[in-house]
This record gives structure tokens, sequence and C-alpha cells, in this order.
């Protein structure tokens, strides 16, 4: 293992036998869910992806007349969910099973990133590595 393990471009943490890496960032390239406090803060939980003010002087008058600060909320489908994660869960090293993924990604395009040896074929299914995962050994089990 390197010394400095990438796990997305411009995040680094130092290689161990823990994982430091940041979870906030893994909740959502993972997509899992997550909550963001502050001023501008994004959030996404159970389908609803919702945005603090970026507003500094709002975001503290509302705070200190006790209600909740101006936000942004978008209902996420289903669909825009499963594309998302298809996008960011390229962002790690490990390579991304599509599994029920699948449905959502261009069939041929994946064809051609086959050829390109960016997509391999796995027994645990259908598996798309990032163009700039550091070395072949993101293809093996973490």
């Amino acid at each position: 293992m390197p010394a400095i393990a990438g796990y997305e471009t411009a995040n680094f943490c130092r290689a161990s036998e823990r994982d430091l890496r940041s979870r906030h960032n893994l909740a959502y390239w993972l997509g899992r869910d997550y909550l963001a406090l502050g001023v501008g803060a994004v959030s996404t939980i159970g389908g609803r992806r919702w945005r603090n003010t970026p507003r500094l002087a709002r975001y503290m008058r509302a705070l200190e007349h006790g209600i909740v600060p101006e936000r942004e909320i978008e209902p996420l489908s289903t669909n825009v969910q499963r594309r998302e994660r298809v996008m960011l869960g390229l962002r790690l090293d490990e390579p991304l099973v599509l599994g029920d993924l699948a449905e959502v990604v261009d069939e041929s395009a994946v064809s051609r990133l086959e050829l390109l040896g960016s997509c391999a074929a796995m027994p645990s299914g259908r598996r798309l590595r990032s163009l700039h995962a550091a070395d072949s050994s993101a293809w093996g089990h973490r």
C-alpha cells in the first residue's frame, strides 16, 4: 500500500491499518445519507437534499431569532440518486459494482469502457473504475 492513499483527486489520507478517510465524503460518494451543518451546508437525508443559505448575515439573523435559516429543498428521485451514485462513486479508488445501477448507465458506453480496461465483468458483477485510479490493486477486494 502506498504511503499516501488517494481516494479522490483533492483528498488524501495516510495509508494505515485503520480507514482514515473522511466519513462525510464517503457518505455522499457511496450514496448514503449525510448531515452537514452551517452556512451553505448541503445535506441529503431520506431522498431529499437541502442547502442552507450561503449568506452569513441571513443565517446568523435567523439563528438569533430562534428560527431555522433559509434553505433550498430538492426531492431526489430514485433515478437521480442512482445516477449520482455512479458519478460520485467513480471518485473513489475502489471499483464501483454496477448491480442495479446498470440501468442508469449507457450500455454502449460501458462496453467501450470494457475495451479500454476501465470496466470488467467480475464474479460479483460488472465493475467500473475511475480513470484516475492509482493502480490495478483497486480491482481487488477491500
